[in-house]
């Protein structure tokens, strides 16, 4: 298990991103798995920094944990913060297409929106829980 604090900034997302990938070489998961595991914590981490912490918090932090999933062979991240609250378990269902971000005659869509869809999509198991003021998004991904 490997652990380690980041400033919860988008400046320190490629040290984020480098320590999750280490870790995975470390555990000899393949390069083409490891990609997808990073494209998804990628995606994760970007929502923890904008959502969770809106007022650009200087002092705000990410936390992230790297360790073998209990259960079967695979590798768990869990990142904590300590932002407002954000579930992305929860959110609404994706869109059906593309277009529906595209700003039309009659109303203006926000374009993105498919980071979650993305992480949940490639991790096996996407978990969150709110606990003393700080949020916890678990990502499993079994090989």
């Amino acid at each position: 298990m490997k652990k380690k604090v980041f400033p919860a900034q988008l400046e320190y997302l490629h040290e984020m991103l480098n320590f999750i990938q280490t870790y995975g070489a470390n555990q000899n998961i393949s390069h083409d798995l490891i990609d997808k595991i990073i494209l998804a914590a990628e995606e994760a981490l970007v929502n923890v920094i904008n959502y969770g912490y809106p007022d650009q918090t200087p002092d705000g932090t990410v936390e992230i944990t790297c360790q073998d999933s209990e259960k079967q062979h695979g590798l768990k991240i869990i990142i904590k913060d300590q932002g407002v609250p954000f579930n992305p378990v929860e959110q609404a269902p994706p869109p059906k297409s593309p277009t529906d971000f595209i700003k039309s005659e009659d109303k203006a869509y926000k374009v993105g929106g498919y980071g979650i869809y993305i992480f949940v999509g490639i991790m096996d198991r996407v978990e969150y829980q709110r606990t003393d003021g700080g949020n916890t998004l678990t990502l499993v991904k079994y090989f």
